[in-house]
């Protein structure tokens, strides 16, 4: 009997051990994962509704991108990426591949002639902005 109770608390203990392992690795992991998180804003080249659907829809469909809000007025992106999964490089090239200037990444021309009429925005080099702006 009393080496019964022995096995059982030897169990019960390495059992409690294991679960505050996995806890610890979770948590752990969880941490890391949040110190990977990045909020930038950037220029992004549009006019209208239609380009601020086209312009987030691209950036939200990118792995990695959590949150992608572009306002029509600023010609401001702001996003939220995992750093881990993405970068501003590759956020900028997929916004230009579908058109629209970005200071890292200018459209190519047939693809920005591509667009609708009230998406062609007035092309001007914003490359001197290259850094992102301050949040």
């Amino acid at each position: 009997m009393a080496t019964l109770k022995s096995q059982l608390k030897n169990r019960i203990s390495c059992g409690v051990l294991i679960l505050c392992s996995l806890f610890y690795f979770g948590f752990y992991s969880m941490t890391q994962d949040f110190q990977k998180i990045q909020k930038e804003k950037f220029i992004v080249l549009g006019n209208c509704a239609m380009c601020q659907e086209r312009i987030e829809s691209i950036a939200l469909n990118l792995s990695g991108v959590k949150y992608a809000s572009w306002n029509v007025e600023l010609k401001i992106l702001n996003v939220i990426f995992n750093q881990g999964k993405t970068n501003l490089q590759v956020i900028q090239k997929a916004i230009a591949n579908s058109g629209h200037d970005t200071p890292l990444v200018k459209a190519r021309d047939s693809v920005y002639q591509a667009l609708p009429l009230c998406c062609l925005y007035q092309r001007v080099d914003i490359s001197i902005h290259q850094m992102p702006l301050k949040k």
